[in-house]
């Protein structure tokens, strides 16, 4: 009975509850530090994301699908019509973004170039039909 009487003063039990957390938080610095070293073999480079939230931590640029719908000129320069990713064709000044990391760089008679993330792609500009000779509209002389 004595033995219990002496843990029962306030000051002994604050220390065995100290000794307690202190004890407790060494275990777990122990248990969540840093793991002993391990050889780490070099890594591979990843393969390409097959999935769309793969695409979202790539750090590639997004595949695209570019058309050229026309060729405009104006005073500010020149405009390619481009529907980007099947959206509806809208126009596109030089130096315009079409898409994150993606950038029209020239626009050409033949062809525009797209600046992808640093890498320059040329895009063709197919001609549907040849040019049209358009009749005249005034008499032939006699």
């Amino acid at each position: 009975m004595l033995s219990l009487m002496r843990f029962a003063d306030p000051r002994a039990l604050q220390v065995v509850g100290l000794l307690a957390v202190v004890a407790g938080v060494w275990t777990w610095a122990q248990l969540l530090g840093d793991p002993p070293s391990l050889a780490v073999a070099a890594a591979a480079p990843l393969p390409a994301a097959s999935s769309l939230a793969g695409q979202w931590f790539d750090e590639r640029a997004a595949p695209l699908d570019i058309k050229v719908s026309g060729l405009l000129a104006t005073q500010r320069g020149a405009v390619a019509i481009l529907s980007v990713n099947d959206k509806p064709a809208r126009p596109f000044m030089v130096g315009e973004s079409l898409a994150p990391q993606v950038k029209l760089v020239q626009v050409e008679a033949t062809q525009i170039t797209v600046d992808r993330a640093g890498e320059r792609q040329h895009i063709a500009i197919r001609r549907v039909l040849p040019a049209l000779q358009l009749p005249t509209l005034s008499a032939p002389p006699r």
